[in-house]
């Protein structure tokens, strides 16, 4: 998950990051300058997409 520092949607981020935390799940998250904005969004998805086509290891 990330949001900006500024990001309309970064106190309901918070509030799922915990909600996950206490349910045992790790959580990967960043805070970034700026807001909900289309430069964020392109970011995040750069870092996000590679993710999705690792090989996971059992």
């Amino acid at each position: 998950m990330a949001h900006g520092a500024t990001d309309i949607a970064k106190p309901q981020s918070e509030k799922v990051i915990a909600m996950l935390k206490r349910h045992g799940m790790t959580v990967q998250w960043k805070e970034t300058p700026g807001g909900h904005s289309w430069s964020n969004w392109r970011d995040y998805l750069r870092d996000f997409a590679p993710l999705l086509f690792r090989s996971v290891q059992p």
